[in-house]
């Protein structure tokens, strides 16, 4: 979970707010590490205590026997360069719900 004095960031605008639409999340994740999150803590911002926050922890957010995942496979590492979530040439597989739905 990531915490700053108390308070729990989860990250959440896929819900097509104008300045995020739908299908960019990414760019929240590279806005987050830019105003001083860790790439990792962006991530896990966007999927374990975003799930969590929801009251689906049990259920998804992270990759674990018995949980729903889906799972993205990239050419780089976004802890580097969480930027290359954003690049559509970066994205080599993604797999949802135990099928392969887009690969290059």
């Amino acid at each position: 979970m990531i915490m700053d004095k108390g308070v729990t960031i989860s990250f959440g605008t896929d819900a097509s707010v104008p300045f995020f639409p739908h299908g960019k999340n990414a760019k929240e994740l590279a806005i987050c590490v830019e105003l001083g999150m860790t790439s990792m803590g962006a991530i896990v911002s966007a999927t374990k205590t975003a799930a969590r926050t929801v009251g689906l922890g049990d259920e998804v957010g992270t990759i674990e026997a018995g949980k729903l995942a889906d799972i993205l496979i990239v050419d780089g590492d976004p802890l580097e360069d969480i930027g290359i979530l954003s690049k559509k040439e970066m994205i080599k597989t993604v797999i949802k719900g135990g099928q392969i739905v887009a690969s290059r």
